[in-house]
């Protein structure tokens, strides 16, 4: 099994040194000097990294950086004329090339999750696509860049966004598939006891190994993140987006810091919003309702990060927490907490966009966040 793996290896790398040579020629491109180009292979990783890796390394050498930039040309090329499948195989050659990229692993990722899963009609396959997407970035994009903020965070998009939003029609399949895979250790609240978690683990429990492995989690990771956050359902989409940033954070520098942080922020608000989960797998039944104990979480976690960073969007995003938690509270029968919310996020917008009072609030549409002054345009709002 070892040897037909290495043929293959060894047949792919020089299928892309075939491939450069005659890109190469046809283009009219000659290399007479080759850029410098670090190499991507520290000694001591060696017996993880593919042989198709290695040799391309040893054969290519200098060249792989110019090699690599061609590539990536042809790749533009296929991406402005939508030939999504094409791109698979240039884009795979790219990752064996230039592993430490965290942008063509980005890249890679969201052609299979997002452009091309789209074009599958059927559910069940098209999920195929978009967990393919998610395997690559944490089985290996994270093998050649461990923990990475950006590889991180972006396999935390793919659960908020790609699973946890409806923009994709098969949104509600992805969701399905995720709960019952989770609740297989977790309690009926989707809730883990570690205690037994690594029990299980530890005597050899294939289920729990399996599912721990599928979805790249880490225990000692997850009971640190619920030290802070509380007891979540991992049956959530948003619970795993929270997970893969706070994974980020531990890496994570500068504009990375604040992105990882923007995501926790966002998925707590949407667990308080609608985090609380009704879930049979048999009856096919899958429903969300607001979880309104966990507001204080969440409007702590923003009181916090605002702290360290004052920054207008984070604002912004307490804003719209504080109001959607007073209608909810509302719906929920707790006028005077409504209230309380409501003064909070009125007493943070601008006079000319305040409410008159909680009433003029509560009677305007759901989705209204402030009060339009005469002549606003919103499509003249940055």
């Amino acid at each position: 099994m070892k040897k037909d793996s290495n043929k293959q290896h060894l047949m792919i790398s020089i299928t892309i040194i075939l491939f450069l040579i005659i890109t190469i020629s046809s283009t009219g491109i000659f290399l007479f000097h080759a850029r410098p180009y670090e190499s991507s292979i520290d000694p001591s990783e060696a017996e993880n990294i593919p042989p198709s890796l290695v040799l391309s390394t040893i054969i290519l050498g200098g060249f792989r950086g110019v090699l690599t930039d061609i590539l990536w040309l042809r790749l533009s090329v296929l991406q402005d004329k939508g030939k999504y499948l094409e791109l698979l195989q240039l884009a795979d050659w790219i990752t064996i090339l230039q592993p430490r990229n965290i942008e063509i692993w980005q890249f890679h990722a969201w052609n299979l999750a997002y452009n091309i899963s789209v074009m599958i009609p059927d559910a069940a396959e098209r999920w195929r696509w978009v967990r393919s997407g998610i395997e690559l970035l944490q089985n290996h994009g994270l093998l050649y860049n461990p923990e990475s903020a950006g590889i991180c965070h972006s396999i935390g998009w793919m659960y908020q966004h790609k699973i946890g939003t409806p923009m994709d029609a098969c949104h509600l399949y992805y969701k399905k598939l995720l709960a019952s895979d989770m609740s297989k250790i977790t309690d009926q609240d989707g809730h883990i006891n570690y205690l037994i978690l690594t029990n299980q683990i530890a005597k050899g429990n294939n289920e729990f190994i399996q599912i721990i492995e599928r979805y790249n989690l880490k225990p000692h990771i997850m009971k640190k993140m619920e030290e802070e956050f509380h007891a979540l359902d991992w049956r959530l989409p948003e619970t795993h987006a929270i997970y893969w940033a706070w994974r980020g954070l531990i890496t994570a520098k500068d504009n990375d810091l604040i992105t990882c942080h923007r995501m926790i922020l966002q998925c707590l608000s949407e667990i308080f919003r609608s985090g609380k989960l009704i879930f049979d797998a048999d009856a096919n039944k899958y429903e969300r309702k607001p979880d309104i104990d966990r507001i204080n979480i969440a409007l702590k976690q923003y009181e916090k990060i605002i702290q360290k960073y004052p920054l207008e969007g984070m604002f912004a995003g307490k804003r719209t927490l504080l109001t959607d938690a007073s209608r909810i509270f509302y719906n929920a029968k707790r006028n005077q907490e409504a209230i309380q919310f409501f003064n909070q996020f009125n007493s943070m917008l601008p006079e000319k966009l305040r409410f008159t009072n909680f009433e003029h609030f509560i009677s305007s549409p759901p989705g209204t966040y402030f009060v339009e002054p005469p002549g606003y345009n919103s499509e003249n709002e940055n």
